[in-house]
């Protein structure tokens, strides 16, 4: 089978993933992202599945979700980070929950970048520095009342016992919760949020 009739996702670190098509012990077909090509490339995303990639970069065949949280409200939050000015950062939903991930600076060699690239190149560094970043979950806003809309905003604890997910305030409208959290991302009043 020729690659260009395969299934071909290419990841946000620019590392390719090729849909594969396999059969069980049962005899039924299993499909599975591999780095590697071969002679059992898929040539279609099977009914009711979806490709997914993770926030690390890993790229998985899943079921179809529904999209509970709408494609306005997902801009909003990009846009609300954007803001910020904290720099890299994702945003990504998952049924009725709405992640903001930022980039984790501390996890990153930038020695080895700017030894390679030129400093005069901005853009070559940009596109380096999206490929190599790691993104931790940092907030994220849960759908609470579909209905009338409202979301609780949770941030992550990071009290070495607790390691958890904790809520901060009471259910309201994303822009509003938005607004007054996301600005925190990044500093040290993000701790102070309880």
């Amino acid at each position: 089978m020729e690659d260009d009739m395969a299934i071909i996702h290419v990841n946000r670190r620019g590392q390719t993933y090729y849909l594969h098509v396999g059969k069980t012990k049962i005899g039924k077909a299993k499909y599975f992202f591999s780095q590697e090509s071969g002679e059992t490339l898929a040539e279609e995303v099977p009914a009711g599945f979806e490709i997914y990639e993770h926030i690390r970069g890993q790229v998985y065949l899943r079921c179809q979700r529904p999209k509970l949280i709408t494609d306005e409200e997902v801009l909003l939050v990009d846009s609300e980070m954007k803001k910020t000015g904290s720099g890299h950062h994702r945003v990504e939903r998952d049924l009725k929950i709405l992640t903001v991930y930022a980039a984790d600076f501390n996890a990153l060699p930038l020695d080895p970048l700017f030894g390679i690239i030129p400093l005069t190149n901005r853009a070559k560094l940009d596109d380096a520095l999206k490929r190599a970043l790691t993104y931790e979950a940092v907030f994220r806003f849960v759908l609470a009342e579909p209905r009338k809309r409202l979301f609780q905003a949770e941030r992550y604890c990071y009290f070495g016992s607790v390691d958890d997910w904790i809520r901060i305030g009471s259910p309201g409208a994303l822009k509003k919760l938005a607004r007054a959290y996301l600005m925190h991302v990044g500093k040290e009043s993000y701790y102070d949020l309880m």
